[in-house]
């Protein structure tokens, strides 16, 4: 009898284990598990790395002065003595500069380098990125020393030199570097210098600077300032990576709190990389759109000014699968809220919406 008792109670657990396992796998269908929106988004960073603004690679000798032009007319002058590798290793006989021009807003989206500064919003007058590495480590500059660089004028407003720097989910953030593109150039024949306008906070100082360029190419530059406007004088730098020739947007003081709202079901896309394009200043903005245990974050843009024409650009990639959208134009209102819906898009489909971005 006590056998019979055992075998039933152990039958009875073995029924309930299973009865619990088919609802958990029924609520688990029902209600699929939601991803970690942190994973998600590194997923779209590399889905949208196929469509970023491709980079110009220049192979130099290490043993003479370097130069190097870009398609869009930056220019680089680098002394390779004043470099080292990070790893404390001498440079081989090469180095190799990569240079990625960023000129319009299509080239910062696809770049994925929203013009913001600590929050607030920058109006872009070109950006670039510059590394440099030899036998197949990176070099950095030595202590105390810079390069030269050469940077095409698109902007007749006076621009600041900033630094870009991404955090931990690919975003992009500059910062001022407290020096200003007003270049006024030295006259003097024998000396390879220009004298820059340096501004350090509230002070201003005169700095001149050694350039690595010969007397003709500084003549060249000089004919081609004078003449067109078309380059600012050499400015020195102190650092590779992320840098932009900025100012920040300070006109009008009417701001909002720009809100959006993804309408698409949950499981379908639930995070979104959300862009704002403004139309008459080249400028772009990113939000992180995610829901995720409950909760929405980031659905919003602050301090956006009242007036402004823009466009929201949203990108989504889940289940292996593009979801993207571009609204078109329209004017910020005070208390602006915005419903989007993101439409699902081969990636062939979303290149041409890339485009499509003027």
């Amino acid at each position: 009898m006590k056998k019979l008792i055992g075998i039933f109670i152990v039958t009875a657990f073995a029924l309930t284990g299973c009865n619990n396992q088919q609802q958990q796998m029924e609520t688990s269908d029902n209600n699929p598990v939601q991803a970690d929106p942190k994973h998600e988004f590194v997923k779209l960073d590399e889905f949208l790395r196929k469509f970023d603004e491709p980079s110009q690679t220049f192979k130099e000798p290490t043993n003479k002065l370097i130069k190097v032009k870009g398609k869009q007319g930056t220019i680089i002058y680098i002394n390779p003595s004043d470099l080292e590798a990070e790893n404390g290793q001498p440079l081989g006989k090469d180095v190799e500069i990569e240079l990625k021009e960023l000129s319009n807003q299509q080239q910062l989206l696809r770049a994925n380098a929203q013009t913001v500064s600590d929050g607030q919003l920058l109006v872009s007058g070109g950006a670039c990125f510059i590394n440099v590495t030899s036998a197949g480590q990176k070099v950095k500059l030595k202590e105390g020393k810079t390069y030269s660089v050469v940077f095409p004028k698109l902007s007749d407003d006076e621009m600041s030199l900033f630094y870009g720097q991404r955090d931990s989910t690919e975003k992009m953030n500059w910062k001022e570097a407290d020096q200003k593109f007003v270049i006024e150039k030295s006259a003097t024949d024998s000396s390879h210098t220009y004298e820059t306008l340096i501004v350090m906070g509230k002070d201003t100082t005169r700095q001149t600077t050694n350039v690595n360029i010969s007397e003709e190419e500084r003549q060249k530059l000089l004919r081609d300032y004078k003449v067109s406007g078309r380059i600012y004088s050499p400015v020195e730098l102190n650092q590779f990576g992320w840098i932009n020739c900025d100012r920040f947007f300070k006109k009008g003081e009417i701001k909002t709190t720009l809100q959006f709202e993804i309408t698409n079901k949950v499981e379908d896309v639930n995070y979104a990389r959300v862009t704002l394009i403004f139309k008459d200043i080249k400028s772009i903005m990113q939000s992180g759109y995610y829901f995720y245990d409950g909760k929405i974050e980031g659905n919003t843009f602050e301090n956006i000014p009242v007036g402004m024409k823009i466009k929201f650009l949203a990108v989504s990639y889940q289940h292996e699968k593009v979801f993207a959208t571009l609204i078109n134009e329209m004017q910020v209102k005070e208390n602006h809220i915005e419903k989007i819906s993101l439409q699902e898009m081969s990636e062939k489909e979303f290149d041409l919406l890339m485009k499509s971005i003027q």
